[in-house]
């Protein structure tokens, strides 16, 4: 398959005119898409196309990036010594290291991310600057309004005024790499900002509900699935990178579902202090059903990031929850483990099949079909 830099490169070279790469390009990109429609082309229809990599040198580079941000972090201590030395609130530190970091996240994503388009080190960069730039915005927000109260932290995400205001920079940084990169590994991060927006606004309103703040999870869940199935529909077969898009968000969907289940369920989060009721079985089959409930709709919208991303986390409530009965931990691995992964094994090898079972159960015509794309014999 032919590269965007390939046709630059030959224009650059006095090879072709610069309206003969366009030309080229859409003319060879229709004839890959075809391909990709028919299964003629590389891979066939065997799954959703990830493009992490490009090669060894990915890695390579994203090593490199990560030594040199560890490199980077005694400046930390530096910065803060230096901010409190001249008599300035400690918290300015956060603001100035935030704001380092987040300068040198972008200037480095302006080469790899909009120039060479190496999405691993891309990633990697974009995390870097939703954190910095997460932390400068707690430090500014800290300084303004004093420190945090002491119940900050409510369960596995911090809760209050500053926490809502970091996930709040966090979805803003998010969305302008977005907007500027086309990145889309930066969905899943602005998805995961929002559930943190919802999460620490549910628990000021309901002061750490966990009824409440499951519905919420539910709620946030659907929502983000519903915008990946939009990206989908606009995509049927899977290539493009509205594909991608949708993948990331999808990942970032099915976690929130089944935590918000499970908190509905228990009355509380994933914790294992839960103070389980009599209903345990119960409980455990209906987080069973929920999960294969998730496979039927991923099945039905073809996307095996649903059901990847969902299972982690359905493991870890769910041995929570038989371990709460007091099973043996070995037992609860097996009962857990050996059913699920056989599943998973199951469906990698006849997702088809699968699917074309499943769609007996969905509409097929009109919009649905972008839904729900049909599976070729």
């Amino acid at each position: 398959m032919f590269k965007p830099d390939d046709l630059k490169d030959a224009v650059s070279a006095g090879i072709i005119g610069a309206e003969d790469a366009v030309k080229l390009e859409a003319f060879l990109s229709s004839r890959q898409s075809r391909q990709d429609d028919d299964g003629s082309g590389p891979g066939g229809d065997e799954g959703e196309s990830l493009k992490f990599l490009t090669n060894f040198n990915d890695i390579f580079i994203t090593i490199g990036i990560a030594i040199l941000f560890t490199g980077l972090l005694p400046l930390i201590e530096i910065v803060f010594e230096t901010v409190k030395h001249i008599g300035l609130n400690e918290h300015y530190g956060g603001v100035i290291v935030g704001l380092l970091f987040a300068a040198v996240a972008a200037g480095l994503m302006e080469y790899f991310c909009k120039r060479r388009r190496m999405l691993l080190p891309s990633m990697l960069l974009a995390s870097v600057a939703v954190i910095a730039a997460t932390a400068g915005s707690a430090g500014a927000f800290i300084s303004l309004i004093g420190e945090p109260k002491a119940d900050f932290w409510d369960g596995f995400l911090p809760t209050g005024p500053v926490a809502l205001m970091c996930f709040t920079t966090a979805l803003i940084t998010g969305l302008v790499i977005f907007a500027r990169y086309r990145l889309p590994f930066s969905l899943f991060l602005a998805a995961l900002a929002v559930t943190g927006m919802a999460y620490s606004s549910a628990t000021m309103l309901s002061n750490g509900g966990a009824i409440f703040n499951g519905g919420v999870s539910l709620l946030t869940g659907f929502a983000t699935m519903l915008v990946a199935i939009g990206f989908d529909m606009r995509d049927p077969s899977r290539r493009s990178r509205l594909s991608d898009y949708a993948f990331w968000l999808h990942l970032a969907a099915a976690p929130q579902l089944i935590i918000g289940v499970n908190m509905l369920l228990t009355g509380s989060g994933s914790s294992s202090e839960t103070n389980i009721d009599p209903n345990t079985v119960i409980e455990s089959l209906t987080l069973l059903f929920v999960l294969i409930a998730l496979a039927v709709i991923a099945l039905a919208i073809n996307r095996r990031a649903l059901i990847a991303s969902s299972l982690l986390t359905f493991i870890w409530t769910l041995s929570t929850v038989l371990d709460e009965i007091g099973m043996d931990g070995l037992f609860v691995l097996i009962l857990v483990a050996v059913p699920v992964g056989t599943g998973v094994i199951c469906l990698g090898a006849g997702w088809k099949s699968c699917r074309r079972a499943v769609l007996v159960l969905f509409p097929k015509n009109g919009i649905w079909s972008r839904i729900f794309p049909p599976e070729l014999a």
